[in-house]
């Protein structure tokens, strides 16, 4: 039995190191796409459906719990989870998330480049900017109803609204929709 010289063991040695190796990091490669794949899901998981939306975008159209504004169409000025805001040619609409049943959009791809940080209070200093304006606004509630008046006081979970003829307090979670005049 011939056994191999030092060189060709040698070599055989170095392919064979040389395979394991290719071998080693073919799988560190695949073990690293799978952990980009995996956090990219869970950042996905993460998105809010407002997120997507684009800021002065293409129109939508959307509809509210409300049966006196179930479908409005307009651009959208500004999201958070706290607020959507939606501008048509006459009005202005601050609507809460939580009433949007559904929305449609186009299908061309949203450029998140351009978002503003999403602002978790946006409800409230529209809310406040509302109540310094003193201007009569068209309020949408959850019960169906509507009442017309002037913001007058914010509260930590309620706004006063003054009508022709009396003042009610409206519980900001059980606000749909506020409509303004342009």
């Amino acid at each position: 039995m011939d056994f191999p010289s030092p060189e060709e063991l040698l070599a055989q040695c170095e392919q064979i190191f040389t395979s394991a190796s290719q071998k080693i990091s073919g799988e560190s490669q695949l073990e690293l796409k799978a952990e980009v794949a995996e956090s990219v899901k869970y950042e996905l998981a993460q998105l809010s459906w407002l997120d997507r939306l684009a800021v002065g975008g293409p129109p939508v159209t959307l509809a509210t719990t409300h049966p006196d504004c179930r479908i409005i169409t307009g651009t959208i000025e500004q999201t958070s989870p706290s607020i959507l805001v939606l501008a048509t040619d006459s009005f202005r609409f601050l609507i809460n998330p939580k009433h949007i049943t559904w929305l449609q959009t186009t299908t061309e791809r949203v450029s998140l480049a351009n978002q503003q940080p999403l602002d978790q209070f946006a409800l409230r200093l529209w809310l406040q900017q509302l109540c310094d304006s003193k201007a009569e606004r068209h309020w949408f509630l959850t019960d169906g109803s509507a009442v017309v008046g002037r913001p007058v006081r914010l509260f930590a979970d309620a706004v006063e609204v003054a009508t022709n003829s009396h003042s009610i307090i409206v519980v900001l979670n059980h606000i749909c929709v506020i409509r303004l005049a342009l």
